[in-house]
């Protein structure tokens, strides 16, 4: 047993990691940017703000925690939520592209927690550490997903999932989505 756990951990086990990132990271402005980085919104939620999810998440794609210790376990959980057939299949190219741009930061945490072993202070920093690593990741990472769903979907068009009247509705919403998160995630 950890001993008790922090905010962030508390947090993490019941909303998830994106979520906690997005509540303790996209309130508060950035006030360290590069130049080149001066466009980009602040934050995901202007993003989100900008693009909205009209049909909710359709995927999620995060570090997975051990249930019992409330710690890192090095893995990735990959969700796809989406269950239209025409846009299901670029949903889970794009929260696969996520698991592969998270991986290396899941299993540096892990190490680092082995590492820190029952001492809790070190446990915090590594946990700290991958927040930071994490939220640096959240520009690149979202690119790169709504790049391959892009992609995905174009390729998808002339389906016949994507042509009739349901999944194009859903096809052309989607399109639309992701255009404009890649638009936002991509400057």
């Amino acid at each position: 047993m950890r001993g008790r756990p922090t905010l962030s951990y508390t947090l993490q086990r019941r909303m998830g990691n994106q979520a906690v990132l997005r509540f303790l990271y996209d309130n508060k402005p950035e006030t360290s940017k590069k130049k080149s980085e001066s466009e980009k919104p602040l934050n995901r939620e202007s993003c989100d703000n900008k693009c909205g999810i009209s049909g909710g998440s359709f995927g999620n794609t995060e570090c997975a925690f051990d249930l019992k210790s409330g710690l890192l376990t090095g893995k990735v959980t990959v969700e796809v939520f989406d269950k239209n057939p025409c846009t299901r299949p670029c949903v889970e190219v794009h929260e696969r592209t996520h698991e592969k741009k998270i991986a290396p930061v899941c299993s540096a945490s892990k190490k680092c927690l082995d590492a820190a072993g029952g001492d809790l202070k070190k446990q915090d920093q590594c946990l700290d550490k991958h927040d930071v690593d994490m939220k640096a990741l959240t520009f690149s990472t979202e690119c790169a997903a709504y790049t391959a769903e892009e992609e995905c979907l174009s390729k998808r068009a002339k389906k016949e999932e994507c042509t009739n009247t349901d999944g194009k509705k859903r096809y052309e919403e989607q399109m639309k989505m992701v255009k404009c998160y890649k638009g936002c995630f991509c400057k």
